[in-house]
């Protein structure tokens, strides 16, 4: 027959265990959601369409629409049309 080791635990001690747990996992969680400090470097300052589509985790499709609809900010550069990346990110906030 197997010896088996039980301990008995205050039901309040094992409910604070366990909501820390889980508060600690959710904080990490959030903070692996958090982008690195040098994320920012991947993407330039300003982008054109496609960069902005893909930095927005948007269609081209749906930028454009934004576009048309004048309630994306951008720059208009010749026939160029370019997207700063710190409006964008005031953009998506809002």
């Amino acid at each position: 027959m197997q010896n088996t080791n039980v301990q008995f635990v205050d039901l309040s001690q094992f409910l604070t265990a366990v909501a820390e747990t889980v508060k600690n996992a959710v904080a990490d969680v959030a903070d692996s959601k958090k982008p690195a400090a040098n994320q920012d470097q991947r993407w330039p300052e300003y982008m054109n369409q496609s960069e902005a589509a893909h930095y927005l985790n948007v269609s081209l499709n749906t930028l454009r629409k934004w576009i048309a609809e004048d309630t994306i900010p951008y720059k208009t550069v010749g026939s160029m049309i370019r997207f700063s990346r710190k409006q964008l990110d005031e953009f998506m906030e809002k």
